[in-house]
């Protein structure tokens, strides 16, 4: 079990100062600012990544960051407020031996891109499901819009609360 495993490897390199985890109301002229990113929402700091993964476990350890994370996530793009109730049914049901999942921000987001490089392949690494390519964030743009991150081109964004992404829990 991956949780095992996380106590009995020694540590990956430390992140410092961890990615923010605290959902903000953020609007797009502080992104800039809160998030990290250029004008474009890319990220201005790529983490390097040290994943661990055990044999069928749907769970991937970033000794980096020290942050668990779903391999996939939601089966089907859902609505923002739905996120929260995929996120509440990973909790109720101990989803990888775990109940304390949660919608990650768009800082732990930013921590699963690679730098976007044309022609090559997506902006995330292939442990996790690719095809899942624009993932909610728990940060909020306004009373009816959300933050995402687009794993594919490797920048944040946001949509409506209708707008139906992936959910990748953390």
């Amino acid at each position: 079990m991956l949780a095992d495993s996380k106590e009995s490897l020694p540590p990956g390199p430390s992140v410092s100062p961890p990615p923010r985890s605290r959902p903000l109301k953020v609007s797009p002229h502080s992104a800039q600012e809160i998030f990290g990113c250029d004008p474009l929402g890319r990220p201005r700091l790529h983490y390097g990544h040290d994943y661990v993964t055990a044999p069928g476990e749907e769970l991937v350890l970033d000794r980096v960051t020290e942050l668990v994370w779903q391999r996939a996530g939601s089966p089907d793009p859902l609505e923002w407020p739905e996120a929260g109730h995929y996120v509440a049914l990973l909790n109720a049901t101990d989803h990888g031996g775990f109940n304390r999942w949660r919608i990650p921000t768009v800082n732990e987001l930013f921590t699963l891109l690679d730098p976007f490089n044309f022609g090559e392949d997506d902006c995330i690494d292939a442990v996790f499901d690719c095809s899942m390519r624009w993932l909610w964030s728990c940060d909020r743009r306004s009373f009816a819009s959300a933050w995402y991150v687009d794993t594919e081109l490797g920048f944040a964004g946001w949509g409506d609360f209708t707008c139906r992404y992936h959910v990748r829990a953390v």
